[in-house]
């Protein structure tokens, strides 16, 4: 079960992606749609306008999502080399301040030769306790990166899977229609349908409503930054 779980993953990560994608390419389709209308028959808008919301909708998303990892990714990259430029600093003034306090006390002086004494006896052991543990540490990181490889390939496989989703959301709507009239009858499957557009309507306003609450305290943290002259706004 576990490794039928792991092969279908890839599908699951499309089919998650196609519904969350899907509010935002229905407005594109029927934006499209009465555009096109105008000017062509009924059956080319529909295609045209079927085929064009997919494309501006993960247009929108790509450059969502390259804007985000553009003001991020730099941020994060600055902040750790800024951080591991400012250890050798702190470390010269730790030993500084050790040095002015063993000068000025003599108990100091005297407790802190024998601590390094001390240190230098146990440095051995602490060799050969890094020495037992490093091995499974290896082998701890090796197993990270290569579930994150497979991660970022299930999710590269994942937006080609829910493109081939949203591009026949329509016809696989009315073959999954069909199949639970056939299965469960007329009575119990028009209860089924509405549940499930009730929960459908559910989780859409939910998921785009955590979106513009998000962007709206995101742009309000960002001017509240600038007013404040806060470092690293974005």
């Amino acid at each position: 079960i576990r490794y039928a779980f792991n092969s279908l993953r890839p599908i699951f990560y499309g089919a998650a992606i196609a519904y969350l994608f899907k509010p935002m390419c229905n407005v594109f389709y029927t934006r499209l749609y009465i555009f096109f209308s105008k000017k062509r028959t009924p059956a080319k808008a529909k295609k045209m306008a079927h085929y064009l919301s997919v494309i501006c909708t993960y247009l929108v998303w790509g450059i969502i999502i390259s804007v985000l990892f553009a003001l991020v990714l730099p941020r994060i990259i600055s902040a750790v080399l800024s951080f591991g430029a400012s250890i050798p600093t702190f470390i010269s003034y730790l030993i500084s301040l050790v040095n002015k306090l063993a000068e000025e006390n003599e108990l100091i002086r005297v407790l802190l030769g024998e601590s390094l004494k001390e240190l230098g006896e146990d440095l051995t052991g602490f060799y050969d306790l890094i020495r037992q543990y490093l091995q499974p540490l290896a082998s701890g990181v090796i197993g990270v990166v290569a579930d994150s490889v497979t991660f970022l390939f299930n999710v590269v496989v994942g937006f080609i899977v829910s493109v081939y989703l949203l591009l026949g959301r329509k016809k696989f709507g009315a073959q999954a229609k069909l199949l639970v009239k056939s299965v469960f009858g007329r009575k119990w499957s028009s209860i089924i349908f509405d549940e499930v557009k009730f929960a459908d309507r559910m989780f859409s306003g939910y998921f785009v409503g955590s979106m513009i609450d998000s962007a709206v305290v995101g742009i309000i943290c960002y001017i509240a930054c600038l007013i404040m002259h806060t470092p690293y706004a974005i």
